[in-house]
């Protein structure tokens, strides 16, 4: 009677510390929650000054070199001293504010940077916790997760000679046109290049399929006469249910470049794309449009790419990016 009175006692003050624990846990996930979000809402504002001071730079680098050029034909045409005074500080005040916006730009992208960081630290927490929740509900017995993938055979490494090694002999980046003509849309003159592979992913529980990655992402550039510059991605996912993986790419979604410098580039996905899907194969291929100012051509020209995130309806996902300087290479190709 007295071991069953001591057991009853030792469960009861089991199950107390037990409810005191995910008490604990639950109200660290309401508060992580509650972060997260305000953090996003953060970053959204700060994306959308972003935006707005990009797009008032690339006014003020138009202006500016307008006013450099009007400077440089009066004093070639040898006018009075008094219109050449005035092209000149017109040209060097258009300068100084050039580089006032470029400081400020600078500050707020360092601030979107800091904010992405915040939220995927935010994001990173909730899930921890939201483990530890559901491990306390199922008595602390946490699942074993299984591996189903397999791992593909290798050739034996071999030394090659340094006429034939590519870490000193780089192959060289071919420019190949994919379509020169006038957009039958915008009635235009439109230039496009061919596509190369710009990444890949391949999750650990998944096996490749016909020796294809899970996803592949190929990019290509549009230049459509004036100037308008768009980065072009095309996703294909070897999946059976894309709706429900990913959704879609909504218009206005965001792409996050990270560079191997640190610096990030946030760009709007111009259309809205639903995916094409080719239920045969299982595969559905989407396709992002990113429009490109002066200040983002001048950020991807420069430095090599260290990460993609990408927004989709469903979620965001992040991928590594092996071909550092393709997009530089595409670039030259414009």
């Amino acid at each position: 009677m007295r071991i069953l009175f001591l057991v009853g006692l030792l469960s009861m003050n089991w199950l107390q510390l037990w409810s005191q624990d995910i008490g604990s846990v639950e109200i660290q996930l309401s508060e992580s929650v509650a972060a997260w979000q305000n953090a996003a809402t953060d970053l959204d504002n700060a994306v959308v000054e972003l935006n707005e001071i990009q797009r008032q730079y690339d006014d003020m680098v138009r202006a500016r070199i307008w006013m450099q050029k009007n400077f440089e034909n009066r004093k070639t045409k040898k006018e009075s001293p008094k219109r050449i005074k005035k092209a000149k500080k017109a040209y060097k005040s258009g300068l100084k504010k050039e580089k006032k916006l470029l400081r400020k730009l600078n500050t707020i992208q360092r601030d979107v940077n800091n904010l992405t960081e915040k939220v995927e630290k935010n994001h990173q927490k909730m899930n921890r916790l939201m483990n530890q929740r559901d491990d306390l509900r199922r008595g602390g017995k946490g699942e074993k997760k299984v591996y189903s993938g397999y791992f593909p055979k290798y050739k034996s490494f071999y030394r090659a000679s340094e006429k034939d090694n590519v870490y000193y002999n780089l192959p060289k980046f071919s420019c190949k046109t994919d379509y020169d003509g006038t957009d039958p849309v915008l009635q235009k003159h439109r230039i496009e290049y061919k596509e190369s592979v710009f990444f890949r992913h391949q999750p650990a529980y998944m096996p490749l399929i016909n020796d294809e990655a899970y996803l592949t992402a190929s990019s290509y550039f549009t230049l459509v006469e004036g100037g308008q510059f768009f980065l072009n991605l095309n996703i294909r996912i070897h999946t059976d249910n894309p709706r429900q993986d990913y959704g879609y790419l909504e218009r206005h979604s965001r792409l996050f470049i990270t560079f191997l410098n640190g610096d990030e580039l946030v760009l709007l996905n111009n259309l809205l794309n639903l995916g094409s899907f080719d239920r045969k194969k299982g595969v559905v291929v989407f396709r992002g449009q990113y429009s490109l100012n002066v200040y983002s051509q001048n950020k991807i020209k420069k430095n090599p790419i260290d990460k993609i995130r990408i927004e989709w309806a469903k979620g965001y996902e992040d991928y590594d990016v092996y071909h550092v300087d393709l997009l530089q290479k595409q670039f030259k190709c414009l």
